[in-house]
């Protein structure tokens, strides 16, 4: 089932609408069935979804035209609102989105 569920995460990552509901239903077990199944394993939905959408993000980032603004890429990889998304991608790899696409953290090092 953790299998199952992390594959489909990975495919949807970019839908703003994937919650542990939705993921439960498309895998016809409860939400508290699925917690227990991440759980087992020192996951959280929540937290595993929000890596593989981090960890999207800088790769897209990564590979960023000048034209490809933060805000588009954040939205595509299924945070909804830029703030939030700066905040937790800064928490999650020490600097901002903007700097990262700019660049900066291959300067720094």
């Amino acid at each position: 089932m953790l299998i199952a569920a992390q594959a489909l995460i990975r495919r949807r990552f970019g839908s703003t609408d994937l919650s542990p509901d939705s993921i439960a239903q498309r895998l016809g077990c409860s939400r508290a069935h699925l917690y227990r199944v991440f759980a087992r394993h020192g996951l959280t939905v929540a937290g595993y979804l929000r890596e593989v959408r981090l960890l999207k993000c800088r790769e897209a980032l990564a590979r960023a035209g000048p034209r490809d603004t933060v805000g588009a890429i954040a939205f595509r990889c299924g945070f909804e609102h830029p703030v939030h998304f700066t905040r937790l991608f800064r928490q999650r790899f020490g600097l901002t989105p903007g700097a990262f696409k700019s660049g900066e953290d291959r300067i720094a090092a």
